[in-house]
């Protein structure tokens, strides 16, 4: 098996780029990004930031999932 691919699991890129922080980039890779990675750099954006860009992200993901099937009842 190759590191979970096949079953859909994301990659852990941790063990491949072990000097990156993925709860900081993770603002990076939505698409549109939320930020840029200069303005992680700088100083633009604080923690506080960064758990809002979180915060935005989850609920974009829950609002973009397919309403559950209802339940037949017999």
């Amino acid at each position: 098996m190759n590191s979970g691919e096949s079953e859909g699991l994301p990659i852990d890129y941790n063990n491949i780029y072990p000097e990156l922080n993925g709860y900081l980039i993770r603002p990076l890779l939505v698409n549109p990004p939320m930020c840029n990675l200069k303005e992680l750099g700088d100083g633009t954006y604080t923690l506080y930031d960064i758990e809002m860009m979180h915060q935005i992200i989850e609920i974009r993901s829950h609002q973009n999932q397919p309403p559950p099937e209802p339940i037949q009842q017999h």
